[in-house]
């Protein structure tokens, strides 16, 4: 898998990181120690005194999951710099593959460092260039901290006065002749170190020459078995395909050996500058329970069992989970020195609802015995949180929940906080069950009715008809509109008609925009378009929303939705999605770090949750395939949905008035499977065949969506299902790409309903604008109010207005 972007430059391992820009500057980590900044390259032509700096021949980027390439071009030779790291050595290398017509000097300038990651640090640096080695040695006065940058083709031409850094950078330059005369293949630069003994680094450096191509290719296969291991997914749209695979790339990188606290799941990563802390290059608890919950769907068990094993070693006496914890805590006291480390009160009852979550599908039982001293504890500490007795965690008392600060952090319980909590109730029955723990099982069942009932009162709008942001000490309702109480919908919490009056109004322009939906409404009293907790759009949000509209069956905006947030990996960061975003334009914050995990998240976890509807229970031995594709996919391939020992395969394929599937599996005999796919309301389903035999089935709806239950037992290798269908007029999931730089202009589909021989469509579109919605049979249509029918398209006016707005209309499509 190839795919061509511009954007900021980062290839990372486990151990080392490459973190820069596309102009080939950047800055090199072994972590937990940052080597060197500003590295950069620059050119010298033949017998030139003036080097060409080389962001002015820096042309493309081409990246891989093993490998970034960046290419230089000039009129007289052209440099491919190939940047890649092993997975679990400390060790980055730089293959310069050159050809030239004239001699060429390619000068390396660096400034060194060896700083560990905030908020640590080290004095008396001090670097030589070791001409044994070919390299600059930079260490410091204990001898614990090394970090050696060279290559040995390369002549060091620095002046390195003793115990001290230069004020310039440090340089060396690799001569290379014209091409044709007996040149290697590659010129390597090669970066090594980190806490250790000088001796270690030294090896890996001198003998790394002759293992570059065995590292290059081990590299390879690392991530092409992370990706064949894990769930695998081919649609007719090409880009969510690959932006599938990135994501799991990218959450895959997060993964981080530290030689001082263990490996485990860091959140994300971006350029320091001149400050020690890579983006959020370390450990955050609650990222690493979010990022489990697509992980585990994705059937990245290994990766999930490791990061929820490392977070139980840093749980507190009274059973809190740690909320972040710097890679720099082997160099302080971390705990008793910084207020950070237990400041959530959400990461507490995530750790039950990601441990949960894995345990169900991957059946890990001895795991969960492993881990359930810990999630007693965890559970404890939760309830001890309610002092005001109902039923729900106090913020006040357990910590911040949704945001970080502001003057909607000034309350009770908010509901983000309140959603997880019912849910980790929820969770702690399902995991009692699996050990047989009545007690617990009964305190868990009795708070979560209690809190439950609390949830419901106390959030719900009456009013307003949503699902409201919070309640304050007095018991009042802070009544913001915000995407935080979607993972509550999402977990079917509250009426059908309660989840989808919120749902409708989250769709609404003054929070949806092409891009993504904002943290609050653009008509509330604290929205700033930049503010990162009162405004901005957090593709973090995007995933919950896009899961929640997935759950309630809103198909069609919760694909366009999942479209949106995937474009994102294509147009700044490599194969990554930023942190944050604007409220007001297509464009990411100055402060967004460009590689942020949950923002990943957002794409794997609705995808095969949502658009896939995949879930699976090991201990009932149960796999469920509830799929809301779009009508005008024709095909479907999944590979790799694990589920304990079981692995699966599906093949679906749909045409006109028949959908099949083709279930392959391995292990899976005696398993239920349910199949549950879903079409647009008003398709009538007329047969359903399982191996060639007619099958009685029910249907079942819930807003945009109809499903016949289709269930049986695995007991062959190979199982057949056809549904015949008679399929009704249906709406392809709208797409409004979005340029960086542009105002939200997209149409907005709030409501869609089926009424006997009618579609009613409410929609926000901008004053001014048309809008093409494509649509099947259109041959259907007998009379339409709203808008007007061009071949497969409906055509939807908004009359201009003397100010650009977004104006509301409704469509009714009268069906033959």
């Amino acid at each position: 898998m190839i795919i061509y972007l511009r954007g900021e430059k980062k290839k990372a391992s486990h151990r080392f990181a490459f973190i820069g820009d596309e102009d080939g500057s950047f800055e090199a980590w072994a972590y937990p120690l940052k080597l060197c900044q500003d590295f950069k390259f620059s050119f010298l032509v033949e017998e030139a005194i003036t080097a060409i700096d080389g962001k002015e021949l820096a042309q493309e980027i081409f990246v891989t999951p093993a490998s970034l390439t960046l290419r230089y071009v000039h009129q007289s030779f052209t440099v491919e710099a190939i940047y890649f790291s092993p997975p679990n050595l400390p060790v980055g290398f730089i293959l310069l593959q050159v050809d030239t017509t004239v001699p060429l000097k390619i000068v390396c300038s660096f400034f060194p460092l060896l700083q560990p990651m905030w908020p640590a640090g080290l004095g008396g640096q001090y670097s030589y260039w070791d001409s044994r080695l070919h390299a600059y040695v930079i260490s410091e006065p204990t001898g614990k901290n090394q970090a050696i940058i060279g290559s040995p083709m390369a002549k060091g031409i620095s002046y390195t006065p003793a115990h001290m850094f230069s004020e310039k950078p440090q340089e060396f330059i690799i001569s290379i002749p014209p091409s044709g005369q007996q040149s290697p293949s590659f010129w390597p630069i090669i970066i090594t170190g980190g806490k250790g003994p000088r001796e270690t680094f030294e090896n890996i450096f001198s003998t790394s020459l002759a293992k570059i191509p065995s590292y290059y290719q081990e590299t390879i296969n690392y991530w092409e078995t992370f990706l064949n291991s894990t769930l695998s997914f081919t649609c007719p749209d090409e880009k969510l395909n690959l932006a599938l695979s990135w994501a799991k790339i990218s959450l895959g990188k997060l993964e981080v050996t530290n030689p001082d606290l263990g490996r485990g799941l860091i959140a994300g990563l971006g350029p320091s500058g001149r400050s020690g802390r890579p983006g959020f290059g370390w450990f955050f608890g609650g990222d690493a329970y979010i990022n489990s919950l697509g992980l585990t769907a994705a059937s990245a068990f290994p990766l999930v069992k490791e990061a929820l094993d490392f977070t139980t070693k840093w749980q507190r006496k009274d059973g809190k989970m740690a909320h972040e914890l710097s890679q720099a805590a082997g160099y302080l006291n971390w705990w008793r020195d910084y207020h950070y480390g237990y400041i959530h009160a959400d990461t507490t009852p995530l750790f039950l609802v990601a441990l949960e979550s894995y345990i169900s599908q991957s059946g890990d039982l001895e795991f969960l015995k492993k881990c359930w001293p810990a999630a007693v504890k965890a559970f404890e500490f939760c309830l001890q949180t309610d002092k005001n007795h109902d039923g729900l965690m106090d913020n006040r008392e357990a910590g911040l929940g949704a945001l970080e600060y502001g003057d909607l952090t000034n309350i009770q319980t908010d509901i983000y906080l309140a959603a997880i909590w019912v849910r980790a109730l929820e969770a702690m029955k399902n995991m009692t069950n699996y050990l047989q723990e009545e007690d617990i099982a009964n305190q868990a069942e009795k708070g979560y009715q209690k809190a439950l009932e609390n949830y419901l009162a106390q959030f719900w709008d009456k009013e307003e008809q949503f699902f409201t942001y919070a309640f304050d000490t007095e018991g009042r309702q802070v009544k913001e509109i915000s995407p935080w109480n979607t993972p509550g919908i999402m977990w079917k919490l509250g009426s059908t008609n309660q989840r989808k009056a919120t749902l409708e109004r989250l769709l609404k322009a003054d929070l949806l925009t092409d891009w993504g939906v904002r943290s609050i409404s653009a008509k509330s009293q604290y929205y700033q378009p930049v503010n990162y907790n009162y405004g901005a759009v957090w593709p973090f949000l995007n995933g919950w929303l896009t899961a929640a509209l997935f759950e309630n069956h809103f198909s069609l905006p919760a694909t366009s939705l999942l479209r949106a947030t995937a474009s994102l990996t294509f147009e700044h960061a490599l194969g990554a999605i930023a942190e944050v975003f604007s409220g007001a334009t297509h464009a990411w914050l100055q402060e967004a770090v460009p590689w942020q995990g949950f923002s990943a998240n957002a794409v794997i976890f609705p995808l095969i949750r949502g658009l896939l509807g995949l879930e699976g229970n090991a201990f009932q031995k149960k796999v469920v395939f509830h799929p809301q594709l779009p009508a005008d996919w024709d095909k479907v391939k999944i590979k790799n949905f694990r589920v304990g020992q079981a692995c699966f395969e599906f093949n679906l394929k749909r045409n006109h008035k028949t959908l099949s599937l083709l279930v392959n599996h391995h292990q899976g005999e005696s398993f239920t499977f349910q199949f549950t796919p879903c079409f647009t309301r008003g398709t009538k389903i007329e047969k359903v065949l399982v191996d060639g035999e007619n099958q009685l089935f029910q249907d079942k709806h819930e807003n945009q969506a109809i499903w016949p239950e289709i269930e049986l037992k695995i007991s062959k290798p190979t199982h057949v299902i056809q549904i015949q269908i008679e399929p009704t007029l249906e709406i392809i999931p709208p797409e409004f790409p979005s340029v960086i730089g542009a105002r939200n202009q997209g149409i907005k589909i709030t409501r869609l309903e089926q009424v006997k021989d009618k579609i009613i469509m409410t929609a926000q579109g901008l004053s001014g604008s048309r809008y093409k919605l494509k649509i099947t049979n259109a041959q259907k249509i007998k009379k339409l109010n709203g808008a007007t029918l061009s071949d497969n398209y409906l055509l939807v006016d908004f009359p201009p207005h003397d100010q650009a707005r977004f104006l509301t209309k409704t469509i009714t499509i009268f069906l033959e």
